[in-house]
């Protein structure tokens, strides 16, 4: 099982849940660089179709195999 946004409660499940880790902060910033160099050019300005940010896969017991531990 597997989770998403790596909420801080994901740890404490039992077993802890494993999750993917979004860089919000990064996101935002990335978003409102874009939004502000959009406004900067005028309505032409054309928005950037797709922007990619890395995620984390975070590891913990809900896929780990009990050998790992």
């Amino acid at each position: 099982m597997i989770g998403f946004d790596d909420i801080p409660a994901a740890a404490f499940h039992s077993p802890a849940l494993t999750t993917i880790k979004q860089p919000l902060h990064e996101m935002g910033k990335l978003a409102a660089e874009h939004l502000l160099k959009h406004i900067a050019g005028g309505p032409d300005t054309p928005f950037l179709e797709e922007v990619m940010v890395e995620p984390e896969l975070i590891v913990r017991q809900s896929t780990m195999p009990e050998t790992w531990r």
